[in-house]
C-alpha cells in the first residue's frame, strides 16, 4: 500500500531530534523502512548516550535515506534549539521540513498532498491536517515501546484554515495553529529554531511561542482534511513521574514580544495586540492529589518491574521479532 505512495523524488526533509529513547528510534524507522518511505530522514542526536551512527542507520535500514548529526548533549532547550537550527540549515535538497518525534507516526500520504499544496501556494507557509492519539501499555517494563494499544482518539476536535491576508487576523488564531505537527518551508522552520538559540528559550513553552507567531506572521496556513499524524501520549519519559511545573511568566512573554520587535519580523512594530495575546502561564501551579498519586502508583511500578528484571525469563516476549506488527496495523488503518 505505502511502497508506491513517493516513488519520485521529494522536496520534504523528515526532521527528527533524538534525545534517548532508543528503542522508540528504532521502532520509528522500522515502520518506514518496511514501507520503503522516500522522503531524507535528518536525525538530529542529542541524547546523553551516543547509541547510533551513520554507518549503522547505512546497513540496518537501507530501505531508507537517513542524514546523521551527533551533537553535545541537550542539557536545556538552548542547546535543543542550536543542534535544531544547526540541522536545518544542513538540509540543502529539500524546501519543506516536518518534525517528527520518534514516538508519533507521520502519514506518507499526507505529506505528499501537502508538499503539492505548498508548490502550487507561495503565500502559504505550513500545511497540517488531522492528529490522532493513542496508548501503549507494558506491564513488564517501563519502555512501552510495544504492547496493548488502547486509547485511539482525535487529539483536537477542531481544524481551521488560516488564510486571511491580513496578518493580526492571523495572528489572533495562533491557538489553532499547531505548529510542532505542520509541513513547513525549510527558510521558515530556520529562523522559528535560529530566533528560539539566540532568545535563549528555557523551555517548551517558549519554543512553541516562537513556533506559533512566524510562520503566521510569515505568511498562511493550510488545513489538509487528512490524517497527518499519530502520536503515543504515554510515552515512558512522560508517564507523570515529573514532580516540577516549568514556569511562565507573563514577563518573560514580554521579553519575547520586545525580541521580535528588535530582531525581525515585521516590517512594523508588534502592536498591543500581539502583547496581549492569551499565551498560557502558570506562575502560581501546585502539584495536584491526582498527580501526587499518580506519581506514587508510577514509583511502585518501578519497584515492581526491577523485582522481575531478576528473573530474565519474563522478558522473553520482548525479543519478538513481530512485537511492533499490532501497532503498525493499527497505524495504517489510521492512515487509510
Amino acid at each position: 500500500m505505502f511502497s508506491a505512495l513517493n516513488k519520485t523524488k521529494s522536496k520534504v526533509a523528515i526532521l527528527i531530534p533524538l534525545y534517548g529513547r532508543k528503542e522508540f528510534t528504532e521502532r520509528f524507522l522500522q515502520y518506514y523502512n518496511s514501507r520503503k518511505c522516500n522522503f531524507t530522514f535528518y536525525i538530529s542526536d542529542g541524547s546523553k548516550k551516543k547509541e547510533f551512527t551513520q554507518n549503522y542507520f547505512n546497513k540496518k535500514y537501507k530501505s531508507l535515506n537517513i542524514k546523521y548529526q551527533r551533537f553535545n548533549y541537550d542539557k536545556n532547550y538552548v542547546d535543543f534549539s542550536f543542534k535544531l537550527y544547526q540541522t536545518v540549515k544542513s538540509i540543502k535538497n529539500e524546501k519543506y521540513i516536518y518534525f517528527c518525534t520518534n514516538d508519533d507516526f507521520f502519514n506518507i500520504n499526507f505529506l505528499i498532498k501537502a508538499e503539492q499544496f505548498l508548490e502550487k501556494n507561495s503565500t502559504y507557509n505550513s500545511v497540517f491536517g488531522i492528529m490522532y492519539k493513542f496508548r501503549v501499555t507494558q506491564i513488564l517494563s517501563l519502555i512501552n515501546d510495544h504492547g496493548f494499544i488502547s486509547g485511539i482518539a482525535l487529539q483536537y476536535n477542531k481544524y481551521l484554515d488560516i488564510s486571511s491576508s491580513n496578518t493580526n487576523k492571523r495572528i489572533k488564531m495562533f491557538n489553532q495553529s499547531y505548529p510542532w505537527e505542520s509541513l513547513t518551508r525549510k527558510k521558515i522552520l530556520f529562523e522559528v529554531f535560529y530566533m528560539a538559540y539566540k532568545f535563549r528559550v528555557q523551555n517548551y513553552f517558549e519554543l512553541t511561542w516562537f513556533w506559533l507567531l512566524i510562520p503566521l506572521i510569515k505568511g498562511k496556513k493550510k488545513f489538509l482534511d487528512k490524517v497527518s499524524l499519530a502520536r503515543q501520549n504515554n510515552t515512558y519519559f512522560n508517564e507523570g513521574t515529573n514532580t516540577t511545573f516549568i514556569k511562565i511568566t507573563k514577563k518573560r512573554y514580554q521579553e519575547f514580544c520586545s525580541f521580535l520587535e528588535k530582531k525581525i519580523i515585521l516590517k512594523f512594530k508588534l502592536n498591543k495586540f500581539i502583547r496581549s495575546l492569551d499565551i498560557e502561564v502558570n506562575e502560581h501551579i501546585k502539584v495536584s492529589k491526582k498527580k501526587k498519586l499518580l506519581i506514587l502508583v508510577i514509583k511502585l511500578k518501578k519497584k515492581i518491574i526491577y523485582f522481575i528484571s531478576l528473573f530474565p525469563f519474563l522478558y522473553l516476549c520482548n525479543l519478538n521479532k513481530k512485537k511492533y506488527d499490532k501497532l503498525f496495523k493499527n497505524i495504517d488503518n489510521l492512515f487509510r
